[in-house]
């Protein structure tokens, strides 16, 4: 009688380490799920960019490029980050409404999303790239290695 309480009390034991377990589980699923969501929902914030530097977008020229314009989100210099390499701009409305406006927030009010974003050049000061040189402005490199293959620009 005494061995089979013992028996008892482990399963128990055992059973409620298991429920523990599947709990953190699936906590640790629905995070990874809020997250991999958030990310698809950002790729529409890259849609958005990308319309902006084709077609008749805002920033097509060159010589759009070389000065901020707030209607489109844009800095003309690299904006300042934190430890984490996202722009202040982003944390705070306030420090946003100096780069940026919010009529070009995407609004998924289903999901209950707000996605902001910022474009910044890297560059030191508002210019031509060529006139700052690469003393002034990132520049990319000329070539990239993708796996075996080399690509050119």
């Amino acid at each position: 009688m005494l061995f089979a309480l013992i028996v008892l009390v482990i399963l128990l034991a055992s059973g409620v380490a298991v429920v523990r377990s599947m709990n953190t589980s699936l906590a640790s699923a629905g995070n990874l799920a809020f997250k991999r969501d958030l990310i698809n929902q950002g790729e529409q914030a890259i849609d958005a960019v990308l319309v902006k530097f084709s077609g008749s977008g805002a920033l097509v020229t060159p010589a759009a490029r070389n000065s901020n314009l707030k209607s489109a989100n844009y800095s003309a210099t690299a904006l300042a980050t934190n430890d984490r390499g996202v722009p202040t701009a982003l944390l705070s409305n306030t420090a946003f409404n100096a780069v940026g406006t919010d009529a070009n927030d995407i609004k998924d009010d289903t999901a209950k999303v707000t996605i902001r974003y910022v474009i910044d050049r890297l560059c030191s000061t508002a210019a031509s790239p060529g006139t700052l040189g690469a003393a002034g402005c990132v520049f990319p490199r000329r070539s990239m290695t993708c796996g075996a293959a080399a690509v050119r620009r």
